[in-house]
């Protein structure tokens, strides 16, 4: 009986770190597709306060800082 329960513990802590490493990875995504948006809407804004000038995003002052997902091992 006790194996039994050791077996079905180990089974639901192994479902349980696959859900989490999917929601990491999920959130990662989620991260990239924001600082996507952000960048895209950078020239937007800059055309908006300063028409006729376009702001370059490849300037290293004009751009998002890059955001790491740190994972404990």
């Amino acid at each position: 009986m006790a194996e039994l329960d050791v077996k079905r513990a180990q089974h639901h802590a192994e479902h349980a770190e696959n859900y989490a490493m999917s929601a990491i990875d999920f959130a990662a995504a989620a991260i990239e597709e924001a600082e996507s948006a952000a960048l895209e809407a950078m020239p937007a804004r800059s055309d908006r306060r300063n028409p006729g000038r376009r702001l370059d995003t490849r300037s290293p002052g004009h751009t998002l800082p890059r955001v790491g997902v740190r994972v404990a091992a």
